[in-house]
């Protein structure tokens, strides 16, 4: 066949399809805002592509010193994120809502198919049920019920439902974060206007302001987000010496590192002690940095207990050496090494503080970048979260004029702790424990109303995904009814609900906002927020799938509360429901293009009408200096 025939078949395979541009915001990456395109023929999705919003035609990595330092870059997903089309069109997707007939669990009941009428109608009486039997601090959304907040969407408005403190990732690090740094992250990423909003993050550029980066029990070429992985393989091009710290060789190990230092599983502080007693030793701290900056008695106390004045244990390399197998010269050379090569980016992530105990490791990383004067400037990093960065440019706001929360759910728990919550509660009403017994049991404050769970809402597979799986399972069977979404059957908490309602994947197939509430114009991630997209509908979804927030705006109807919760929508038939809510979203970008105020116009931004800017909805500003931590509020 000659190349003019494969040409022409292949033109032939893309007559008459539609491309549309997405955020992969779903593989737990929840900040990614990777960029995904993909091409649509007869009504579904063959294939995706990376984005090509910008440089089209060349390769990422043929864009020069000035595209890389000003961020100017595509966004292109990682391989999960071109896998959804797999997830899509699964045969074991969940296409109907569905009821539990017999008991909860693998083999013990099977699922009857319903109607919507007949799920809708349950599940709102069961809500009503379950406050009326057991009070408003009984039913948990499984979401993102975090942070000392509730994901509830319907709590509000019911003035039901329980919020959470601490997460399921960053805890150890937000607990030192404000033990030593008075960060609170949940401020950072939910600001007000009475408060100054700092962020601990750093923009993927600032890597190469570093001369040396560290990577303690971090994996970023596996296991972090957006553009900052690709400029961690950049700098190593650049020739910034890299160190990888952690017991495994890891990808990045392999790909990235210079050194790789393997360590004893759980053994990081004192691996961390003892580089400080070295940087006390050998006068190599920034004293400078410390004076202006550290709090003079804390700091005095700490050279003391480090220095051995307070239990007579110097905590020396030599100690270090047998607590965590790292040869005592390797850890008096590395500390000098990363005392003399300021700024130095090190960054301790989030696995080897999820543990018992783990904020204190994760604290000791903070101490150590501010003994050396590396916390806060150019090249360095904060090393606790470092997820929120300031965005750089205005973003459309769709609004739905729902009416203001009449309800903030109380913190009754650790997000870790709904299972305890559960199974203890019978012993707390039998007296075999006391009411403050339980309290510590589930991490309640004292101020804060005693939970009585007895109805989970499941929006993810969490039964299968968090620690202690066999007694998160013996929780969920024991409550009085769950409900949520389920994608595929083969989902373990699917086997655990009363009702199953069939899960849309919303990137492609509904108009549904992202998690944590993002609308559909989703800003970048924290390491690179140069950029937004306008995460676009590209197909239907199969059989009786439904919008999460359809779902939501009927249950709020059957409960009295629709008025509220969604006002513009809540008489909109689901035929209507797509077109509807990109008309919102179609006056709100109006309204931003309009630039009122100017704020586009000065960042050298030309915005296209609706119609053209859906061609190709990304909108992509350059970063002319890359933020560091706390470079907003210093």
């Amino acid at each position: 066949m000659s190349n003019e025939k494969v040409l022409e078949q292949l033109k032939k395979q893309h007559e008459d399809e539609q491309v549309f541009y997405h955020t992969c915001w779903q593989n737990g990456c929840w900040d990614a805002a990777c960029i995904v395109k993909s091409r649509v023929k007869d009504g579904k999705i063959v294939a995706f592509e990376p984005d090509n919003s910008i440089n089209k035609g060349a390769g990422r990595e043929d864009v020069g010193d000035e595209g890389f330092n000003q961020g100017l870059i595509q966004a292109r997903p990682c391989t999960m994120g071109h896998a959804w089309k797999d997830e899509m069109y699964s045969p074991q997707r969940i296409i109907y809502p569905m009821k539990r007939v017999g008991g909860k669990g693998f083999g013990n009941g099977h699922f009857e198919r319903i109607s919507w009428d007949e799920a809708l109608d349950t599940i709102a009486e069961k809500i009503k049920e379950v406050i009326d039997l057991y009070g408003p601090y009984s039913i948990i959304h499984t979401q993102y019920s975090f942070f000392t907040s509730s994901s509830f969407p319907l709590g509000p408005y019911i003035k039901a439902g329980v919020a959470c403190w601490g997460d399921h990732s960053t805890s150890g690090h937000t607990a030192g974060e404000k033990f030593h740094l008075g960060y609170d992250l949940v401020k950072a990423m939910f600001p007000t206007e009475d408060e100054p909003n700092p962020c601990v993050g750093y923009e993927a550029p600032d890597l190469f302001n570093s001369n040396l980066i560290v990577l303690w029990a971090h994996n970023p070429l596996v296991g972090w987000f957006g553009q900052v992985s690709y400029y961690m393989k950049l700098a190593k091009e650049k020739g910034i010496p890299i160190i990888v710290i952690d017991p495994v060789y890891t990808m990045s190990a392999e790909v990235l590192a210079d050194q790789w230092i393997p360590i004893r599983p759980g053994t990081d502080l004192a691996m961390m002690l003892a580089v400080a007693q070295v940087l006390f030793e050998e006068d190599l701290y920034d004293h400078e940095y410390v004076a202006e900056n550290v709090e003079p008695e804390g700091f005095a106390k700490f050279r003391n207990y480090v220095m051995g004045g307070e239990d007579g244990e110097v905590k020396s390399p030599e100690w270090a050496e047998p607590i965590t197998a790292v040869p005592a010269e390797t850890i008096r050379e590395f500390a000098r090494l990363y005392a003399k090569s300021k700024p130095v980016h090190l960054q301790y992530h989030y696995g080897a503080a999820k543990r018992h105990c783990g904020e204190y490791s994760a604290s000791m990383a903070m101490l150590l970048q501010s003994m050396t004067g590396n916390l806060t400037i150019p090249g360095g990093c904060e090393t606790g979260c470092t997820l929120v960065t300031p965005s750089r440019l205005p973003i459309p706001q769709a609004d739905f004029q729902k009416a203001p929360p009449e309800y903030t759910a109380p913190v009754c728990l650790n997000n870790n702790k709904w299972a305890e919550a559960v199974l203890l509660r019978e012993d707390y009403e039998e007296g075999k424990i006391t009411e403050d017994e339980y309290r510590r049991a589930i991490g309640c404050p004292p101020e804060s109303p005693l939970p009585n769970i007895q109805m989970f809402v499941f929006e993810n597979n969490w039964l299968n995904n968090i620690h202690h799986v066999n007694k998160r399972l013996e929780a969920a069977a024991k409550v009085h009814f769950s409900w949520g979404f389920g994608w595929h059957m083969n989902q373990p908490t699917a086997q655990w609900m009363d009702i199953v309602l069939p899960g849309p994947v919303h990137m492609f197939e509904t108009t549904d906002n992202y998690l944590l509430n993002s609308q559909r114009f989703v800003s970048a991630p924290g390491g690179m927020r140069n950029y937004f997209v306008y995460s676009q509908k590209a197909v239907d979804p199969p059989g009786e799938v439904r919008a999460r927030e359809w779902v939501y705006t009927q249950l709020a109807n059957r409960l009295g509360v629709g008025d509220k919760y969604n006002p513009l929508l809540k008489d909109v038939p689901w035929e209507k429901w797509d077109e509807t809510i990109d008309d919102l979203y179609r006056q709100a970008y109006e309204e931003w293009a309009n630039d009122e105020y100017g704020m586009l116009a000065d960042l050298g931004i030309e915005p296209k009408p609706w119609e053209e800017f859906l061609k190709e909805p990304v909108v992509r500003v350059p970063i002319e200096e890359p933020y560091h931590a706390f470079k907003n509020v210093l």
